[in-house]
């Protein structure tokens, strides 16, 4: 497994741990609520400052979008996000510490279905060794 791809299983670990119905990428069809679903951060990858002629230095962020459930009436959905985002927050803060952004609450839509939800950032340095020697 590539470093990309582990960080990617850690934190859907982390998460399902806490009792938070996790998907590791955007499904097609979203499935029970609430829950998470794993996206690209942005940047998706950033490069440290310091590079070396043998390894890489790189930053990875995944934006986890926490979803409320679209069948309920605002009120709802926004107590529902609010204990999604309580369950959430101390397994990412226990693994990622302060490498943690948070966004706005917002609209989020998928197929043509309104969910309330909220994007908390996580990320994670790694050191990639160049195959180009």
């Amino acid at each position: 497994m590539n470093a990309l791809a582990g960080f990617r299983a850690n934190v859907t670990a982390a998460l399902d741990a806490a009792g938070v119905r996790t998907t590791d990428h955007l499904p097609s069809v979203i499935g029970p609520t609430p829950a998470a679903i794993l996206q690209h951060g942005s940047p998706y990858l950033e490069l440290s400052d310091t590079q070396t002629w043998a390894t890489i230095e790189v930053r990875a962020r995944l934006a986890v979008r926490l979803l409320a459930d679209p069948t309920t009436d605002n009120a709802a959905a926004t107590t529902d996000l609010d204990a999604l985002v309580a369950q959430a927050l101390p397994a990412l803060i226990r693994s990622y510490g302060d490498a943690i952004e948070f966004g706005e609450p917002e609209v989020f839509v998928s197929q043509s279905t309104n969910y309330l939800s909220i994007v908390i950032t996580v990320s994670e340095w790694f050191t990639i060794e160049r195959n180009d020697q």
